[in-house]
């Protein structure tokens, strides 16, 4: 958090973009502890993997099954 604290500070008008890039630096470092998150139970595929957050640098992001292409769930919204 600390680090996207100075990113803001540096970039006031990027406000809209924290969210999702905490999500993926959430995400980013459970999978360097061994851990995928959010599981995908959204598509049929039975191989384990997890959500992606898209847009990675925008307004509105969105939990993403990049196996099948499809949108989730807002962020924040997963269930």
């Amino acid at each position: 958090m600390a680090e996207r604290q100075w990113w803001l500070d540096q970039w006031p008008d990027g406000a809209e973009h924290i969210a999702g890039l905490v999500a993926q630096d959430v995400q980013d470092r459970l999978t360097d502890s061994g851990v995928r998150w959010p599981r995908c139970t959204a598509c049929d595929d039975l191989h384990d993997h997890e959500l992606r957050i898209e847009p990675e640098l925008g307004p509105d992001p969105h939990w993403v099954c990049e196996r099948a292409g499809m949108t989730v769930s807002p962020l924040g919204d997963l269930t």
